[in-house]
């Protein structure tokens, strides 16, 4: 009995051994999201979600990468993921290095914001990654190809500034071949960013046609929405019964620093700027058409803004306090500045 069961003792550590000697040594994961981007809109309802895994500066030279053979796919409502919001779970499906998977049809919303992650498997190291940390997007609008009528931001101008707190913002018909398309009128936005979530759209309101044949082109903001001194994002589209037209590209203005400001001083701010850069010896951006306003120019707008000196190749042009504040918020906004 003693020999049976010392015989059985050697056979399970044999065992043993020969499966510790047969597991590979470990890998690691280096997941990141590539497609959507965080935060995108317009997306497609078929959107491609795609992932890299590779490695990164200081990883261990020691172990592997794990090869992603298997990866599941996950989209939620909400950023927890909890099992009541989750809508498309793919199970772990086959996958390559790079792993990608496109969205079923029909399982979108348009004009609606979506959470995705996923986790890989490398089915020959036996292991499976964590969680990928969530990131978001939002989905695009589609309408009928023949009504998809299209604007373009008139006013305010990209990038102007000394805005006003109401103002009226306008924009052009550039795409109108159907005149049986039937819109109910013009959509305009504002918000704080360029990606234009709900929680940063302070301004949200349509323009109703003025007649069957004849477009509102504009939208007054009312007061108490816009603050002083701040960059805003603006854009428009056209409506069709609970259907929506591409966006407009998204422009830039900013408002005015204070109530009661003097008229703008734009001109002799870019004027001032435009001769400082001339100055300025060894700027590679000073060879092109155009340059942004740069550090280097504020700081020597402000040299001769202290001195009370007038600038060099303004015909004796000086930087009063008003034409200081344009140049800053010139610069803040990053306009550009024609070089002659």
């Amino acid at each position: 009995m003693k020999k049976f069961l010392l015989g059985c003792a050697l056979i399970l550590a044999l065992f043993v051994q020969t499966n510790v000697q047969a597991q590979p040594e470990g890998c690691f994961w280096r997941l990141t999201h590539q497609s959507p981007l965080d935060g995108e809109i317009g997306v497609s309802l078929t959107p491609q979600l795609m992932v890299f895994n590779n490695r990164a500066p200081g990883d261990p030279a020691s172990l592997e990468l794990c090869n992603a053979n298997n990866a599941q796919w996950q989209l939620s409502t909400m950023s927890g993921f909890n099992d009541e919001i989750i809508i498309f779970d793919s199970g772990f499906v086959p996958a390559f290095s790079s792993p990608a998977l496109t969205v079923p049809e029909g399982l979108l919303n348009q004009e609606t914001n979506y959470y995705w992650r996923m986790r890989a498997e490398d089915t020959t190291l036996e292991s499976i990654s964590e969680w990928t940390t969530a990131t978001s997007f939002r989905t695009t609008s589609q309408v009928a190809e023949d009504c998809n009528w299209t604007v373009e931001n008139v006013f305010p101008a990209n990038s102007a500034v000394q805005v006003p707190l109401t103002p009226n913002l306008e924009v052009e018909v550039i795409h109108q071949d159907n005149p049986a398309c039937l819109p109910e009128g013009i959509q305009f936005q504002i918000a704080t960013s360029p990606n234009f979530l709900d929680t940063e759209v302070v301004y949200d309101a349509i323009s109703p046609r003025i007649s069957s044949e004849r477009d509102e082109l504009t939208s007054r903001v009312p007061n108490n929405l816009l603050s002083l001194g701040k960059l805003y994002y603006w854009r428009a589209r056209y409506v069709f019964s609970g259907q929506f037209a591409d966006w407009s590209f998204p422009t830039t203005f900013a408002t005015i620093v204070r109530v009661g400001a003097p008229a703008p001083f734009v001109d002799e701010a870019a004027q001032i700027a435009q001769a400082i850069a001339q100055l300025i010896p060894n700027d590679p951006a000073t060879s092109n058409a155009n340059q942004l306003i740069g550090d280097r120019e504020i700081l020597e707008a402000f040299s001769l803004w202290a001195q009370g000196a007038q600038v060099p190749g303004t015909d004796g042009l000086t930087i009063n306090d008003a034409i200081m504040q344009d140049l800053l918020l010139m610069w803040l906004l990053g306009t550009v500045i024609e070089i002659q």
